[in-house]
């Protein structure tokens, strides 16, 4: 654990120091899980402002820890399944323009979708790509996100599992 939080406090503290290919903020983080994209945004948000969030994954990513579980920590509630969540209420996303690509795990309930929304969030399911079609769902994922800065994520598992095998895709 002080391993992961020592990452954490490195992690936010890395600012863009050179301009040399353009204004555009870039930022590459591989490996890891999703524990390392919060204080990525953070360091984002220090330098650059709010950013939208483009997160590629077969989960949602915006669960309450409140709701996950009562007795933990304000630091064990971050974890790959809370990060966005956390992200909106520390006010480092721009409201009503992120999206999630792929989702298509099973929800606990409704609620999930509520408070995905109330994160700011919109949705493109993995089965709309069948209804809409690969432009449909970048036409989508446009107009939402128009103009902002984006912080772009991938999870592994929003491969087909036949890609990506042994990921957790449920």
């Amino acid at each position: 654990m002080s391993q992961i939080k020592h990452s954490h406090q490195k992690i936010t503290k890395f600012a863009t120091t050179s301009s040399k290919n353009g204004t555009i903020p870039r930022i590459i983080t591989l490996g890891g899980d999703h524990t390392i994209t919060l204080p990525a945004l953070r360091a984002i948000h220090s330098t650059f402002g709010k950013v939208a969030v483009l997160h590629f994954d077969s989960h949602l990513d915006t669960w309450d820890p409140e709701v996950l579980s009562h007795n933990q920590s304000s630091y064990a509630a971050i974890n790959h399944g809370t990060f966005l969540h956390i992200a909106h209420e520390e006010r480092l996303l721009v409201d009503g323009k992120n999206m999630h690509a792929g989702i298509r795990t099973q929800l606990e309930s409704m609620g999930d979708i509520k408070n995905d929304k109330r994160c700011g969030f919109d949705i493109v399911f993995a089965n709309d790509i069948d209804r809409v079609g690969i432009q449909g769902v970048i036409n989508r994922i446009k107009a939402r996100i128009g103009d902002e800065k984006v912080y772009i994520s991938v999870d592994i598992d929003v491969l087909d599992p036949a890609y990506a095998p042994a990921t957790y895709f449920l």
